[in-house]
């Protein structure tokens, strides 16, 4: 027991701890994509007790700085700007949890400059670049650079969305870049203004690619954006980013696996851009990804995590290095497991010798009664061994002979019993039998019953009371309560069992008290009992609840542990316990009330009622 105590002790030095209940996430701006993307995360998180606050900031650039700096825990940043900004971010210890969404690079132009194909035709033009801090500034002015556009050739203006579009509305500028989704206000205006033109990076879409590798080339399809109007009116290459949740240095791996999830519920639905499920993705990532969600986004998410809630799956997962020294216990013990299954076996067989035992020892001193006695018994034993005793089959043989050797004393018992009728024959004086005498037949049976009868049932006789209706339902009523006192009697012995400080034995006890309480219900309802259906049925119940059973199996191992994991494993299991017995009585009852037996019980039929009663009483 101190080897195990220490094992625990030094299993819970490597115990990870528990994840924080407040996380920060930088965005740019209080409206926008990223925005509204930073609020949904918020509300789905704040399900699983998790409080996110939502920290504006200029845009990714900072957004970014402030996730390196420990100000925030994490953040949304536009495809390119780590690139360009940032590029020691994986030294600086920054992760990727997941690429999300594809951003396209939009430049809308004044149609007076003529048809437009590259960037390089915008020199010496009046250009909106986007805003101070913004990711769309940050890659605009590497591709205006790559071009030879720069502020000494041409008036590069870092204007907010809305005032650039009002200006290249009214003409006072001539082309305008900004990055957004296709379904945003300023795109369907813009493009279906009949002085303003898209441009098509068609003819350099590779050459930007193969330069920028967080750079990708889509179609936007013609009449996508208004199918009504058929706007664009032709195919359109576009430049793509692609949004990344940028998670910092100190960060959870709980959160990382959290957000993992909700970026899978959030970002997997098809867009006008990406396809079923493309997003979210360990693709377009400029920063190295996490290796936890990298690991989510391949597998999904765990058993526990499909079974518990995600604040109990991620304690279980991380406490599962306690099972290190619970499996060194485990390996000794599991050495007397079969011993103890055969002993148990064999106890159903045994018992039985300690009769024929006595009965082989007095047999030669019984008297002729007394050998009728003992005769007619083992006609009963044989009986009851056929009916009661149950085996596995790799044990019949033991059974079998143990008949063959109550045979052989049901054989003795003959024997005796023969040798003392022709003792007590040999005793009795021969008597001479007198003549027979003839007597006439008597009256026939059936007429001395029908004279009975006749002057039994006159018509001064009383006829039989018939009870009404109110008779039968306060018996009823009678005949409910006894049972719910039976129930309530093993709900009480079967949470006292709980306390039994042995794992596994206080499961064993509680099978034992439902089948009890089985037994009863049987005998108070007049239904026939079988040991073996029931545990059938009882088994087959309770696997239709897999979370209440699996955590009936967890409190009792949670006894291995000294001390708090005792008394948190008894309450525990303490509560289940009565909630099942609770239910198993309940469901019983009604079924037996309606006229059924244990072979005609239906257990699929019986789960959602089953489900209904256990957390009534849990609750």
């Amino acid at each position: 027991m101190v080897i195990l105590v220490i094992g625990f002790y030094v299993a819970w030095q490597f115990v990870p701890t528990s994840a924080a209940n407040t996380l920060k996430i930088a965005v740019g701006g209080t409206s926008g994509a990223y925005y509204d993307y930073a609020k949904r995360y918020q509300q789905n998180v704040q399900a699983e007790g998790l409080s996110l606050e939502i920290v504006s900031v200029a845009g990714s650039v900072e957004a970014l700085q402030i996730v390196k700096e420990g100000k925030a825990d994490l953040a949304l940043v536009q495809g390119g700007v780590a690139h360009s900004t940032l590029p020691d971010a994986a030294e600086q210890g920054l992760h990727s949890i997941a690429s999300l969404f594809y951003e396209p690079l939009w430049v809308f132009y004044r149609k007076e400059l003529g048809d437009i194909s590259h960037l390089n035709a915008l020199r010496g033009k009046r250009l909106s670049i986007g805003k101070q801090g913004s990711g769309t500034q940050v890659l605009v002015s590497q591709l205006l650079t790559d071009n030879d556009i720069t502020k000494d050739n041409s008036s590069l203006q870092p204007l907010l969305m809305d005032e650039a579009e009002t200006k290249l509305l009214a003409g006072e500028i001539d082309a305008l870049f900004i990055m957004t989704l296709p379904n945003a206000a300023i795109v369907s205006k813009l493009i279906s203004s009949p002085d303003i033109a898209l441009m098509d990076f068609q003819r350099q879409s590779i050459t930007y690619t193969s330069h920028y590798p967080f750079l990708n080339a889509l179609t936007l399809g013609e009449g996508i954006i208004d199918l009504k109007n058929n706007l664009p009116d032709h195919n359109v290459t576009m430049l793509t980013t692609a949004a990344t949740l940028v998670a910092g240095k100190d960060i959870h791996p709980e959160h990382v696996r959290l957000f993992s999830r909700e970026a899978h519920k959030i970002h997997s639905q098809q867009g006008l851009l990406e396809k079923p499920r493309e997003f979210p993705s360990i693709d377009h990532l400029e920063i190295p990804i996490h290796p936890t969600a990298e690991q989510y986004l391949q597998q999904g998410p765990s058993w526990l995590e499909k079974i518990f809630p995600f604040w109990l799956a991620s304690r279980l997962d991380q406490l599962k290095i306690m099972l290190i020294p619970l499996l060194t216990l485990l390996i000794p013990l599991s050495k007397g497991i079969m011993p103890l299954y055969q002993w148990r076996i064999r106890s159903r067989i045994y018992p039985w010798y300690k009769t024929l035992s006595q009965l082989d020892r007095k047999l030669d001193s019984l008297d002729l009664p007394a050998t009728e006695q003992e005769i007619a018994r083992l006609h009963n034993l044989h009986g009851e061994l056929a009916n009661t005793v149950s085996v596995p089959l790799a044990h019949m043989p033991e059974f079998y002979q143990l008949r063959t050797h109550a045979d052989h004393i049901l054989m003795r018992l003959k024997e005796r019993h023969i040798l003392l009728l022709g003792d007590t024959v040999a005793t009795v004086p021969v008597i001479a039998q007198p003549e027979p005498v003839l007597v006439p037949p008597k009256e026939p049976v059936m007429e001395q019953v029908n004279s009975i009868l006749e002057t039994t049932h006159t018509a001064e006789s009383p006829p039989e009371a018939i009870p009404t209706l109110s008779d039968l339902a306060a018996i009823h009523t009678e005949r409910r309560q006894h049972a719910q006192r039976i129930v309530r009697k093993h709900l009480l012995a079967g949470a006292a069992m709980s306390a039994i400080p042995i794992p596994l034995l206080d499961v064993a006890a509680l099978t034992s008290t439902q089948l009890h309480l089985l037994d009863k219900l049987s005998q108070h309802y007049a239904v026939g009992f079988d040991k073996k259906l029931a545990k059938a049925k009882l088994f087959s119940l309770l696997s239709s609840t897999l979370p209440t059973t699996t955590i009936i199996g967890l409190s009792s191992l949670t006894k291995l542990i000294p001390g708090i994991g005792t008394l948190s494993g008894g309450a525990s299991l303490s509560a289940l316990s009565g909630a099942v017995i609770y239910a198993t009585g309940n469901i019983f009852i009604r079924h037996f009330e309606a006229g059924g037996t244990l072979e005609n019980f239906d257990t699929k039929q019986q789960t959602n009622a089953f489900r209904t009663d256990l957390q009534t009483h849990y609750e």
